[in-house]
């Protein structure tokens, strides 16, 4: 039975399903909080916040609504004594409620979503794709994190444009609600052709 309470972590980056991302963290708080995750199941929940909120004094409201369970795949101690870890994104959740444990850990309770499901790219819809590999032959980083690469699924391809893409947080939000990619889709391609045209 999947756990509907995991330890929280606040990101100011998206990370959505099939996503991966490394993170270097330093706040002894944070560190305690993945070691509480490590010693069960190496699930946490992210909640995503915006950049100005990161040194302000933060609430449960502070996040958006929509977050990421997350899996910590990987970990170590960097030289400097701080942890780096690495964390793919399982699927999304709404919060339902966020409460500090007495040791300063938060813990957030969670009402899973859906994936999106699989969906294959149409004839037009494979712009999307060819922009994305283009971005991962330009940052070959970006590309390593990804080793498996679904290119063929709208739903995977949607996913990652929207954790790249300088859109605010609010819009991001807007549209993870949606119950499938389509309508993302519709967006992004909406969106990258102005883009590409506004550079002719």
């Amino acid at each position: 039975m999947e756990r509907s309470s995991l330890p929280l972590l606040r990101i100011t980056c998206h990370l959505l399903p099939g996503g991966i991302l490394p993170l270097r963290l330093s706040d002894p708080v944070q560190v305690e909080l993945c070691k509480a995750a490590l010693t069960q199941d190496g699930l946490i929940a992210l909640g995503f916040i915006d950049e100005q909120q990161k040194r302000s004094n933060l609430t449960p409201d502070s996040m958006h609504g929509i977050g990421t369970r997350a899996e910590i795949i990987d970990f170590f101690l960097t030289p400097d004594q701080t942890l780096s870890i690495t964390v793919k994104g399982i699927d999304r959740f709404k919060f339902k409620q966020v409460r500090e444990a007495r040791d300063g850990l938060e813990w957030a309770d969670i009402d899973p979503l859906p994936n999106w499901q699989d969906q294959l790219l149409d004839g037009e819809e494979q712009v999307l794709a060819s922009m994305l590999e283009d971005i991962y032959l330009s940052y070959p980083e970006l590309s390593e994190l990804h080793p498996q690469k679904a290119l063929d699924d709208a739903a995977w391809i949607s996913q990652r444009w929207l954790e790249l893409l300088p859109i605010s947080d609010s819009e991001k939000q807007m549209l993870l609600e949606h119950s499938s990619c389509t309508p993302v889709v519709a967006y992004l391609q909406q969106m990258l052709s102005q883009s590409t045209m506004s550079c002719h």
